[in-house]
């Protein structure tokens, strides 16, 4: 468990405008263009339009508008989260109830789901590899008495030095089901790896090449050097991250996007996890 040291306020205000002055600003009432206010330590937006000129809150909508909260203490639970602190101690720290965190947490997960899966666009391309292949995460087991079923994730790794990764939990291992989302987030020219899995068998349908290894036999197809090795390594990783009451449909996909985006995005990785709850 390893965390920067905490951002003062007056970082944590700069972080924020650098944010909102990334996003953009519409009147809520007329579309109109909005500038940003600074009054009483919070942002403002207001039309320019001068028959409009409504004024309101910048973080209605986001994360920071519930009241319960204010903006630093909100920021201070999901720094400490994005660093994998657990939530009892996050509770613990910052003298706030397991309930709101948790609420919070929930209230991000909201606001980030949508947000995020479509921001991310395609990863490989021409001549470039990805590998792909499915894990259960969690078995039908009790956990403090309750029955935690577990959720197949789909994982798609771009076979490059920047390694991208898109994680999507999924109903089923249907064909029908895992070639939709390889058709969404991967590139139609790409080089496709699996094993031999039944439900990659139409794969060969949408992308020009796709080669598999048969893990009944080998791991490595050493004649053609086809595996799925980059795509597999990534799952002990994956797991460590996720606590186990956090392996259900409901709950998992926040936690696969924190690991996303810190691979995804090395630098500057929690300025753009919380550009997502705005």
């Amino acid at each position: 468990m390893k965390m920067n040291k905490i951002q003062t306020k007056d970082e944590i205000d700069i972080m924020l405008q650098n944010i909102i002055n990334q996003l953009d600003l519409k009147c809520r009432k007329c579309r109109g263009s909005c500038v940003i206010r600074n009054k009483k330590n919070n942002f403002y937006k207001r039309c320019v339009f001068s028959l409009c000129q409504m004024e309101e809150s910048i973080f209605k909508g986001s994360i920071f508008y519930y009241k319960k909260l204010d903006k630093y203490q909100v920021v201070y639970i999901l720094r400490m989260w994005f660093s994998r602190v657990p939530v009892k101690a996050i509770s613990e720290l910052l003298y706030i109830s397991t309930n709101t965190v948790f609420s919070y947490l929930k209230k991000a997960l909201k606001l980030i789901e949508h947000k995020y899966l479509n921001s991310i666009g395609m990863i490989g391309g021409p001549n470039i590899i990805v590998e792909i292949d499915e894990s259960k995460f969690g078995r039908r087991k009790y956990y403090r008495g309750h029955k935690v079923e577990g959720v197949w994730v789909l994982g798609l790794v771009e076979r490059t030095d920047k390694r991208r990764i898109i994680l999507i939990p999924v109903k089923d291992r249907k064909s029908t089901t895992l070639i939709e989302i390889i058709k969404k987030y991967v590139h139609p020219e790409s080089i496709i790896y699996t094993d031999g899995w039944k439900g990659y068998t139409t794969i060969k349908d949408n992308f020009l090449i796709h080669k598999s290894v048969n893990h009944s036999i080998s791991f490595v197809d050493f004649i053609n050097n086809v595996h799925t090795n980059t795509i597999e390594g990534n799952w002990a990783g994956v797991k460590q991250d996720l606590p186990i009451q956090y392996r259900t449909k409901d709950r998992i996909m926040l936690y696969l996007i924190r690991f996303m985006i810190k691979r995804n995005r090395t630098e500057d990785a929690f300025e753009e996890f919380i550009k997502f709850l705005f």
